[in-house]
Formats: structure tokens, C-alpha cells, sequence
């Protein structure tokens, strides 16, 4: 059940133009907190997220995500939390990229975030991010209300090592509200660390 659930969510928030069996991995299984691939040799690798701060705690998600990250220790109003999927890497990063922001400004997939919102626009440009061997880009944006007014903020990062891949949503209060809870994202995405083993 948990395997059929993700990948149909997967598959339905990324946009596929590229097959898996082209970049050379394959997803095996998932679970809290990795996900197994095959690479294109037949050997499997695992990969696990974690926190490399006592602040950021990842718990389970359910059948929705690999893990939910948040701030343990953070005031009421300026949480910083959100979703992590780990999983094959089967398109390019820049087309990844592309879907995860027009399932964002479209608000298509706004069921997966704990705070609803209506609408999402594009604050800045996109900028490089590493997690260990994992490279991508990161993007934020602004979530509004269906009254126009602010509701929150979100940060997308996109980052792959050629065969594993993480995603993460975070959700916070609007940059412009409070400096402290941008600056809290950064250091929610600089506790992150993925280990790799096998392959």
C-alpha cells in the first residue's frame, strides 16, 4: 500500500518527460527516513536523511512523505517545518525544478502543505544548494490568503548525487513579518545531511 501511495504521488507532483531506466536508477523502496535505489550497475544504494541539529527534529509523515522536519524548540508564530521526500533521481534537475514550481503557483499540490493557501508567486531567483554530494537549486516563493492577504512563505530545494534525490518543502511565517524565520530556513537546510550506503 505504502509503495503503490508514493509512487502514484510521485509521479503526479513531477512531471516525467525522461524515463528512470534512462538516467540508469531505479526506486526500490521507501520508508522512514531513506529510500533504496538500484543504479545502473544492479547495485543497490540507501539513502537516509537526517538532522545534524538537536533544533531540527524529522518524525514520520505518514504515507505522504519521507519525514517531516521541524523546529522543536521554536516560539508559537515562528515555526519553520516542512517535507522531505527522498527518492530516484529520473529527470533533470532543472525540469524538476520547473514542476515543482508550477505545482506551487498553480496551488495544485497545496493539500500536501500544513497550511493551506490560495495563490504562490516567485520571491528572487533560484540559487545553487548542496546537501554532502547532493547538488541543486532552491527557490522561494510567497503563499497568499484567498483575501490577497500573506500567509506564508515557502522554500523548495531540489537536490540529486546522479541516482538518489531529495526534495524538501518548508513552510514559514512571511520573510517580510520577521528576519529571524528566514534565518531560521537557512539553518534548518544546513542541519540537513544524507548518508549513502551500498552501491
Amino acid at each position: 500500500m505504502l509503495r503503490a501511495f508514493m509512487a502514484i504521488f510521485i509521479v503526479s507532483i513531477f512531471s516525467r518527460d525522461v524515463r528512470a531506466e534512462e538516467f540508469g536508477c531505479k526506486s526500490r523502496e521507501w520508508g522512514f527516513p531513506f529510500a533504496t535505489v538500484r543504479n545502473s550497475e544492479g547495485k543497490e544504494i540507501t539513502y537516509a536523511v537526517s538532522s545534524g541539529h538537536s533544533d531540527w527534529e524529522l518524525q514520520p509523515f505518514g504515507y505522504h512523505a519521507t519525514a517531516v522536519i521541524q523546529c522543536a524548540h521554536c516560539e508559537p508564530g515562528r515555526v519553520v517545518r516542512g517535507l522531505v521526500w527522498l527518492g530516484v533521481s529520473d529527470q533533470p534537475l532543472h525540469e524538476l525544478s520547473a514542476a515543482v514550481a508550477r505545482s506551487l503557483l498553480e496551488a495544485r499540490f497545496k493539500i500536501w502543505f500544513i497550511t493551506p493557501y490560495e495563490t504562490a508567486r516567485p520571491r528572487g531567483e533560484a540559487s545553487t544548494i548542496r546537501f554532502g554530494d547532493f547538488t541543486g537549486w532552491r527557490r522561494s516563493y510567497e503563499a497568499f490568503r484567498e483575501d490577497g492577504s500573506a500567509s506564508h512563505d515557502i522554500v523548495t530545494a531540489s537536490a540529486s548525487d546522479g541516482c538518489g534525490l531529495i526534495n524538501l518543502w518548508l513552510e514559514t511565517s512571511p520573510q517580510a513579518a520577521d528576519r529571524s524565520i528566514a534565518d531560521s530556513v537557512e539553518n534548518l537546510l544546513a542541519a540537513i545531511r544524507i548518508t549513502k550506503n551500498g552501491g
